[in-house]
């Protein structure tokens, strides 16, 4: 070959090369652009939709649009730890019936492990590096899945005919927010670059959804003071209300009584008419019950005996006038935890607590057996108050001021409340705050 010929084939080489650089750049650049136009399509979203789910039902429809898949949905994680599909296309009411109620805690399936970001071991060769799972082939997937493991799967998917099948994490910063679910019957619909696009747009879809959660979170709290003060301000009316009644019925009556007595008395001493007089020690009785009134109405507006004795007297004092009324309810306690132990500013959230609880379960609960525990764990202080009654269901039951209040109480005071309840399988009501 001259060297004529081998200048020839050399340029031809470079020429080859230098075609199939720019055809790559060229491809990059359409990757480029359409990452930038599919960001662009996901931050209009954002600002022309006024709610989180019209932004998931626009972004379902983005979705099919880019994959083509004819199954499409995006779970999200609720406070209660289920992942329903907040929005959704393609599926059959069969298909979203049964995997619509899916817990990450009583559920075992695909899902919740990629959500959870724990895969068997059979699934992590099919993870990218994102932690999204793809198969193209779903039945030869499920085949190769050992005895074992079988029954960590609930095969709704293969049932449903879906072969091609992939579940991307959907996150803000570094939490877990849903997953995006694509599906379709045909084999080989998720190619590794449709995979990798949608990962890309998965981060700026969570930032989105969390920023309409902050939103929403904002309306619910403004929502939640508003219905809150409302009812502060009809509480606050309504104990004025019992304690003038109670004032007027109760104090008032005695002390009129008392004043007839006394002035029935000082005319039959300016009487010189020979009748048997009342005697002074007569009116001893009528004193003390009306002191004991008084006392009780104070002890409703503010517990002196926290003041005097601590808090563990004042709950026992408590229990045992709630036991001299309610003698059917059997009040068990477990105080174990020392006085000094317990911060003087919970001191007055416990005891209001344990009021609003045991009133409640005496009117509502239908219980013949109250647990009431305080105790100090790990640095934690916690009240537990628990009853063998009737319950009820939380999420249908009218918030009315008790539990609201009680709720309001341990929060405000930097704690933690939680109730739970069943109906016909009681109801335990607990609160947590961190100590030194």
């Amino acid at each position: 070959m001259t060297d004529q010929q081998k200048r020839k084939t050399l340029r031809k080489t470079e020429l080859i090369q230098l075609n199939e650089d720019l055809q790559k750049e060229i491809a990059d650049l359409r990757v480029m652009e359409n990452r930038l136009q599919a960001t662009n399509e996901l931050l209009n979203l954002f600002l022309r939709k006024s709610s989180r789910q019209e932004y998931l039902e626009a972004v379902v429809n983005l979705l099919y649009q880019w994959s083509e898949c004819r199954g499409i949905g995006i779970r999200l994680i609720d406070s209660q730890g289920n992942i329903p599909y907040e929005a959704y296309r393609g599926f059959s009411s069969a298909f979203w019936k049964s995997e619509n109620c899916l817990s990450l805690q009583n559920n075992q399936c695909l899902c919740s492990r990629i959500i959870q970001g724990n895969p068997l071991l059979e699934e992590t060769s099919f993870l990218t590096k994102a932690g999204s799972f793809c198969s193209n082939d779903l039945s030869s997937f499920m085949a190769r899945i050992s005895a074992d493991s079988r029954n960590k799967y609930r095969g709704v998917c293969v049932r449903s005919g879906f072969n091609s099948l992939a579940i991307i994490p959907v996150r803000h910063q570094q939490k877990v927010l849903g997953a995006i679910h694509l599906a379709d019957e045909r084999q080989g619909c998720i190619s590794p670059a449709l995979l990798e696009f949608i990962e890309t747009m998965a981060p700026l879809i969570g930032e989105t959804i969390h920023r309409f959660n902050l939103e929403d979170e904002l309306k619910n709290s403004e929502q939640h003071l508003r219905v809150l003060s409302a009812q502060l301000l009809t509480a606050q009316e309504n104990e004025r209300k019992r304690i003038a009644r109670e004032l007027h019925d109760s104090i008032g009556q005695s002390l009129a009584a008392i004043k007839f007595v006394l002035e029935k008395k000082i005319s039959q001493l300016n009487s010189t008419a020979n009748f048997p007089g009342i005697k002074l020690e007569d009116i001893v009785p009528m004193i003390q019950d009306t002191i004991e009134e008084i006392r009780r109405v104070s002890m409703d507006l503010w517990p002196s005996i926290l003041d005097d004795l601590g808090l563990l007297s004042g709950i026992n004092y408590f229990c045992r006038q709630f036991g001299e009324i309610y003698s059917t309810i059997k009040i068990d306690k477990d105080l174990s935890v020392a006085e000094d132990a317990i911060p003087s500013a919970l001191k007055i959230v416990i005891y209001r607590i344990l009021q609003e609880a045991l009133n409640n379960i005496a009117k509502y609960s239908k219980a013949d057996k109250v647990l009431i525990s305080l105790h100090k764990k790990n640095n934690h202080l916690e009240l537990t108050i628990a009853d063998n009654g009737i319950g009820f269901d939380y999420q249908s039951f009218p918030k009315g001021m008790g539990l609201v209040g009680m709720k309001e109480r341990v929060e405000l005071s930097g704690g933690d409340f939680t109730l739970t309840s069943l109906p016909h399988q009681g109801t335990s009501i607990k609160a947590r705050w961190l100590i030194s």
